[in-house]
């Protein structure tokens, strides 16, 4: 069990690898957080197999992190769940893959899944929370299962699982249906590309189904589907690079604390290189893995020709402001306790690169 930071940083060609010390007989736990509040453990370069649950969370039930933790580059198989969730928790899974589990994801809320796969599961993804962009789900028995409550999918590849997306509301009307499945490709998936099992119409617009023709679209979805308009092509599922907004240093498409404290890092490098230190010093001082792979997406954004600490402050005042916002102030409430306007002061963090 972690109950507070765990530091695990492999590297591309060197990798670290958890798994049972006997793989024929029994499955270890997996890795237990038991402190979702703190955001600055690292996982890189992980291999996790044969676990219970290869990362789950046991904490705060009603409260929600300063900070998302951010994992990226894992690779989870042979696992009864790869990730399992908890109400307390926000975990954000860049470029990794899940495979050949029970679970890819089990009752998972407050997800980001984004450049990933996840494949030869029985269920990919079953969860209500959260966001999935840029990523796979193909060769599942079930690829994702009740995704009522909040749970987004865009620029995602659904296909060869048996069925692509089963909609079921297990709270019986208690939560609103509440999810967006738009600008994906779902299409060749053996029985049905979606199943819906409410008794409400789920409208699923702006989707590649493999196909332009309506009749042909509709036998590949059960229950009361609507999916109109439909793409002429799919959408791209590659991960953009340099590419959405300015503000995102961690290119994992959200705007949030961990680019605010990814760009401290990076400036707090340039810092040691400016007086003398060696890289490798200055690597192991902030905490960076590689400054030119971390690093490349700082830039000027208060527009005075200068990247430097004032420009991480900006970005954290903004994201201070949207917190706020999140947690159902005003614009105008969260600009006067941050302390600045929106407007301005937000325009770059929040525009696209050129």
């Amino acid at each position: 069990n972690i109950a507070g930071k765990l530091d695990a940083k492999g590297e591309e060609n060197n990798g670290i690898t958890l798994t049972a010390a006997d793989t024929n007989n029994a499955l270890w736990g997996g890795l237990l957080f038991e402190n979702t509040q703190q955001a600055d453990s690292v996982l890189e370069f992980v291999e996790l197999e044969y676990a219970q649950s290869a990362i789950s969370f046991n904490c705060c039930s009603s409260a929600v992190p300063t900070e998302p933790l951010e994992f990226s580059n894992l690779s989870i198989r042979y696992c009864t769940r790869g990730v399992q969730g908890n109400p307390g928790f926000e975990l954000n899974l860049k470029k990794s893959t899940l495979e050949s589990n029970q679970y890819g994801f089990y009752d998972t809320a407050r997800i980001g899944l984004i450049g990933s796969t996840v494949s030869d599961s029985d269920i990919g993804l079953a969860g209500e929370k959260g966001t999935v962009r840029y990523s796979s789900i193909i060769n599942n028995t079930l690829g994702v299962y009740n995704p009522t409550d909040g749970l987004s999918f865009s620029n995602t590849l659904f296909d060869q699982n048996q069925v692509g997306i089963e909609i079921y509301d297990r709270t019986n009307g208690l939560v609103p249906v509440n999810f967006t499945i738009e600008n994906n490709s779902i299409s060749g998936n053996a029985q049905y590309n979606i199943v819906n099992t409410l008794d409400v119409t789920v409208d699923v617009p702006d989707n590649w189904w493999g196909t332009t023709d309506t009749v042909q679209i509709a036998f590949t979805l059960s229950g009361d589907v609507t999916f109109s308009p439909v793409l002429t092509e799919a959408p791209s599922t590659d991960l953009p690079a340099m590419q959405g907004l300015r503000g995102d240093i961690d290119d994992n498409t959200l705007v949030n604390g961990a680019d605010s404290s990814l760009f401290s890092q990076c400036n707090q490098y340039n810092e040691y290189i400016s007086i003398g230190a060696p890289p490798e010093t200055a690597l192991q001082l902030t905490g960076l893995m590689s400054y030119e792979d971390q690093c490349t997406r700082i830039n000027d954004l208060n527009s005075d020709g200068m990247v430097n600490a004032t420009d991480q402050q900006v970005l954290q005042q903004c994201v201070s402001i949207m917190d706020y916002v999140d947690m159902g102030a005003t614009l105008e409430q969260a600009e006067q306790i941050v302390g600045v306007p929106f407007t301005p002061t937000c325009d770059l963090v929040y525009s696209p690169w050129d």
